[in-house]
Order: structure tokens, then C-alpha cells, then sequence
């Protein structure tokens, strides 16, 4: 049963999966049985793999901690009616259904959410959802998915542990020094290296092609 607004409604399963509402249309499942506020709180797509991931916590700590589910891949509107509320927890952590539409859910789900809060859980790929998890691999590894949810990060965004791992593989790139007359270059940018390029600027009739020309008979004198 959902309460929304002190009105109760329920929804009806037609198998195998025709649904309809009875009573008032539901908001978030399980919303009601859990203050805002904590440490983490788990948005599932579907009420049944809700109950699964409560019944996985009251299996291994005899209490159950928040998790709310949408009332379908198509009720993100719900979660940004209940952003603050969502947000007031210090991890959202979703795990959608590993389908096409469960992806699309997960991508709106992310931009409500936001992603200093944002954590994915994703089930196994032999696993459709935290039910399946359940049923297939038993509560431990429910468990596991939630201890192991990963931070959201938008597509373009570098993490500081890429950007790290980045900077030591440049500087195990192979160089090649600029010519002696050119050390104060050398001392700055650590000569030349494939996959980059060094753009040399200044007024007319300055040197630059001459410059240019010291550097390539260089090259072609140290291969």
C-alpha cells in the first residue's frame, strides 16, 4: 500500500504485468516509514526489489534501513518532487533495472538527484534487478552492491584520481630535448614529445622560421 498525503491507494498486478491503481495513485514507496536525514537511502525502480533489499537488511542487522522505490521506470517525476527530501540524506544511491528502460531512468535520476549526493549500484550483469540479486545470489551480495555503489560522474568530468594517474603516465612519455641553443625551452617544457603540439609566435622577420629549421636539423641529426 502506498500513503500519499494521508490517503491510501494500492496498486493492482494483473499478471504478468498489467497495472492499475486503486485508491489514491502512489508517490514513493516506503517514504512514509522513514524520516529524511541519515546516513543513505536506496531508490529502487520497482516496490518488490524495495522489499528485497529490506529483507536483506533485516536478515543481517534485524532492522530495516531506507529504501523507497519509484512506482515505475517512468515515475522519476516523484523524485523531483521529493529532491529535498531525497537530498537530506548523505548518499542517494540508485539501482535501476539493468534494462533500456532503467538506464534511461537512471540517467533523469542522476540530474534530480545531483552529483554530490549521487551513487550507482548496478546489478550484476546476470542479475535484472535487486530482486533477481536476492533470488540468484542471496542477501550478502545485496549487501555488497550498496557497500560498493559508485560516485556518479557526468560524462567530460575527470576525477582527481584519473587526472593523477594522468600526470604520472605523461611524464613517462618519451622526449626529445630541443636543441642546445634552445635550453631555456628545454627547462620549461622538457622538450618535445609525440601527441603534442608547440606553437611558436612573434613579429615578422624575428627568427621564427629559422628557428624552426635549427629544430628539424636537429631531429634528423639524433634520431
Amino acid at each position: 500500500p502506498y500513503i500519499t498525503n494521508g490517503k491510501l491507494g494500492y496498486k493492482w498486478r494483473k499478471l504478468p504485468k498489467d497495472f492499475e491503481w486503486v485508491g489514491e495513485p502512489g508517490d514513493l514507496f516506503g517514504m512514509d516509514k522513514f524520516p529524511g536525514g541519515g546516513k543513505r537511502i536506496v531508490i529502487t525502480e520497482g516496490e518488490i526489489d524495495a522489499l528485497s533489499i529490506a529483507e536483506a537488511y533485516m536478515k543481517k542487522y534485524g532492522k530495516v534501513y531506507p529504501v523507497v522505490s519509484m512506482t515505475a521506470a517512468t515515475g522519476t517525476a516523484k523524485l523531483l518532487a521529493h529532491r529535498e527530501y531525497l537530498r537530506s540524506f548523505q548518499e542517494v544511491c540508485l539501482w535501476f533495472d539493468n534494462d533500456e528502460r532503467g538506464k534511461e531512468a537512471l540517467e533523469k535520476a542522476l540530474k534530480i538527484i545531483g552529483i554530490d549526493k549521487a551513487k550507482i549500484i548496478e546489478s550484476p550483469a546476470n542479475c535484472k534487478d535487486a530482486n533477481d540479486v536476492l533470488m540468484t545470489l542471496g542477501s550478502d551480495s545485496i549487501h555488497s552492491l550498496i557497500w560498493d555503489a559508485k560516485d556518479w560522474v557526468p560524462a567530460g568530468i575527470i576525477k582527481k584520481e584519473e587526472l593523477w594517474e594522468s600526470l604520472v603516465n605523461y611524464n613517462n612519455i618519451s622526449s626529445i630535448p630541443y636543441p642546445e641553443c634552445m635550453a631555456g625551452i628545454n627547462a620549461k617544457l622538457k622538450g618535445m614529445r609525440l601527441g603534442e603540439i608547440a606553437l611558436f609566435i612573434s613579429g615578422t622577420g624575428s627568427g621564427k622560421s629559422t628557428l624552426l629549421r635549427e629544430v628539424m636539423l636537429h631531429l634528423l641529426s639524433h634520431p
